[in-house]
């Protein structure tokens, strides 16, 4: 289920190569029959970072739960001292739309998305305003998270989560707006 894309935004991942990302090769490839970053871990806990860095943005993106029982994860406003590690990043858990915050040390936010639809395909959208602190975010057009921490937006890049433990996650259609005028969720319904 994948809704237009908002006018403005650029592709970051172009579907068949790595370009403009970094992450642990034993994990991390490209799943060309989906056009999809690929991850598989039987001991994950790494991302995939994008080279470039954000504060304030909007990220639109499709992704699914290949076979693993685990969530899927987005990490934001981390740093970028360690390749593929998670930097006291907020890490947005779709489909759910809780948040774990690395820096702080645990959740910080219970989503009010549909964990069950984790094996499907779906797209999210995730508004973040590092002058405010607050996170909107998005699932197949629904909102499902709105919290705000004053002054922990930062600037870092974006990473894509192989959890711990046993993960094999998928991500595809990636978008971003690195300055959006607009602060509102674009894709709901």
């Amino acid at each position: 289920m994948v809704g237009p894309i908002p006018p403005g935004m650029m592709q970051i991942f172009d579907g068949k190569t790595l370009t403009g990302w970094n992450g642990n090769p034993q994990i991390w490839s490209v799943n060309v029959a989906d056009a999809a970053i690929y991850g598989k871990t039987n001991n994950g806990g790494q991302l995939i970072k994008t080279t470039g860095t954000y504060d304030t943005f909007r990220l639109i993106l499709t992704e699914r739960m290949v076979a693993t029982n685990n969530h899927l994860g987005i990490c934001i406003w981390g740093g970028a001292n360690s390749p593929w590690g998670y930097d006291n990043c907020i890490v947005w858990i779709g489909p759910s739309g809780s948040l774990w915050d690395y820096k702080s040390g645990g959740g910080v936010y219970g989503g009010k998305g549909d964990n069950s639809i984790r094996f499907m395909w779906h797209q999210i959208e995730i508004l973040a305003n590092s002058a405010t602190g607050q996170i909107l975010a998005a699932v197949n057009g629904k909102q499902v998270t709105d919290y705000t921490k004053a002054g922990r937006g930062v600037k870092g890049p974006i990473g894509l989560q192989a959890h711990a433990g046993a993960s094999e996650e998928e991500y595809k259609d990636i978008w971003i707006d690195p300055a959006p005028k607009d602060l509102k969720l674009l894709t709901l319904k």
